[in-house]
């Protein structure tokens, strides 16, 4: 399994070795890796902190490193993080919703 993961990405990733390289990352980045990846961390922010529970999370930190977090980064994870990160998607969504429309996509 692992050689045949390593075959795959290697393959993958020689298009992008080559002179038109730049061309073919900037594709990859722009239309297969941006919005799922926000999803994914809007996704995981949220399930955490509210599904899974922060307390419940914090007490397996503590018994991974021996002390908990401190109030910061509960705030962060419960609050900050899934804010950001969801007010990041939605102007992602905008931005390529906008630039398709000024383009006459739409």
């Amino acid at each position: 399994l692992c050689l045949i993961m390593c075959v795959v990405l290697c393959l993958l990733g020689l298009p992008m070795c080559t002179q038109s390289g730049i061309y073919v990352f900037v594709l990859w980045d722009t239309f297969s890796v941006a919005l799922p990846l926000l999803f994914i961390g809007v996704a995981e922010c949220i399930v955490v902190a509210w599904f899974y529970d922060l307390e419940k999370f914090c007490e397996d930190i503590e018994y991974m490193t021996g002390s908990q977090p401190n109030i910061y980064w509960k705030i962060c994870w419960k609050f900050v993080s899934p804010t950001l990160v969801t007010v990041i998607l939605v102007a992602s969504l905008v931005k390529q919703w906008y630039q398709r429309r000024v383009r006459g996509v739409l």
